[in-house]
């Protein structure tokens, strides 16, 4: 299951490489996706969650900053990872990993040019770097090892 913020090509995103990564194990997975209309509301990312699992998700990834969905997770016992924040605490048995975007530099970077007058509109996109977060305490080592060697 998925529960992200709008239907934009960005969800899509991660949902298909989701899907593609599933099927490599499971060739009958499935992805369902719910877009909740808002970046941050916990109700709703809650009850996204209650539904996926409901509908028989065994696995939630969420990319909103805030952990109630995580806290379904736990309760249920259902795997669950997030987007860029490391917010294992609220799901300590459930939390698998992070995914985390390194706005750092890009942010430093765009200032400067704001702060120098050389800042101009870009119409490419700019991909920035990704990086896997830490592992779930409970995350069996031989899924860590398929991962780093894939």
């Amino acid at each position: 299951g998925y529960v992200g913020a709008f239907p934009t090509a960005t969800a899509w995103n991660d949902v298909n490489p989701m899907l593609l990564g599933a099927r490599t194990i499971n060739p009958d997975a499935t992805v369902q996706a719910v877009m909740i209309s808002s970046f941050f509301d916990p109700q709703k990312a809650t009850q996204a969650t209650n539904a996926l699992i409901d509908g028989g998700a065994d696995f939630i990834f969420s990319v909103m900053d805030e952990p109630s969905f995580l806290q379904v997770c736990e309760e249920r016992g259902v795997w669950g990872a997030s987007w860029n924040l490391d917010i294992r605490e609220f799901g300590p048995t459930a939390y698998v990993n992070t995914y985390q975007l390194e706005w750092g530099d890009f942010y430093i970077e765009q200032t400067k040019k704001v702060l120098d007058g050389s800042w101009t509109s870009q119409s490419e996109v700019r991909l920035l770097p990704l990086s896997l977060g830490e592992w779930g305490d409970n995350v069996p080592q031989e899924v860590k090892q398929a991962v780093d060697a894939g």
